[in-house]
């Protein structure tokens, strides 16, 4: 869990790897450099071959529990405590991953419960990172999240009703907040 402590100032509480790697797979000198600096530098850092299928398994849990999370304004385990709440994710997850799939992402429903399981786990009290910016009153990341995956499958001719519907609920919520007017 990474918690902004003061301007300029985060805590990171969570155990976590930085994963890394080029596109096509290739492991390029530019990608072992990264890999040596973090190594020196103390930073846990792994360098993958298919760094699609990890962003596509990145954005499975931050599409669906940083918009839920925010939109209720509950931690992770409190929506995951809910029944309506915790088929909530599900199904956001799953419309995800049909997406990540359809995508050619290397994902089956096993990254979805092993996803749900380290959820339960280990991350009942977080705040997501969405959630934070919201009570700090900061413009909201939904476009990268729930954005993205409602682009990718109207690229894809993928349907995700309930991905849409939280997509604009988080648009409106961000308006509200910041206003057209007040935009720099």
């Amino acid at each position: 869990m990474v918690i902004l402590v003061a301007p300029g100032a985060v805590m990171h509480t969570a155990l976590g790897v930085i994963e890394f790697g080029e596109l096509d797979g290739r492991e390029l000198p530019r990608t072992r450099r990264i890999a040596d600096a973090f190594r020196r530098a103390g930073i846990f850092g792994e360098l993958t071959n298919d760094i699609f299928t990890f962003r596509w398994s990145k954005l499975l849990w931050n599409a669906a529990f940083n918009t839920v999370t925010t939109l209720t304004h509950r931690t992770v385990g409190e929506v995951l405590g809910d029944p309506e709440g915790a088929r909530l994710i599900r199904t956001l997850m799953e419309e995800t991953l049909a997406v990540a799939r359809a995508d050619g992402a290397k994902l089956g429903p096993d990254r979805i419960e092993a996803l749900l399981e380290h959820s339960r786990m280990n991350l009942r009290a977080l705040k997501t990172s969405t959630q934070q910016d919201f009570d700090r009153g900061g413009r909201l990341e939904y476009d990268a999240l729930s954005g993205g995956v409602v682009r990718a499958a109207q690229r894809l001719g993928v349907d995700v009703p309930a991905m849409r519907t939280v997509h604009a609920l988080m648009k409106l919520l961000d308006e509200h907040n910041h206003p057209i007017s007040s935009r720099p």
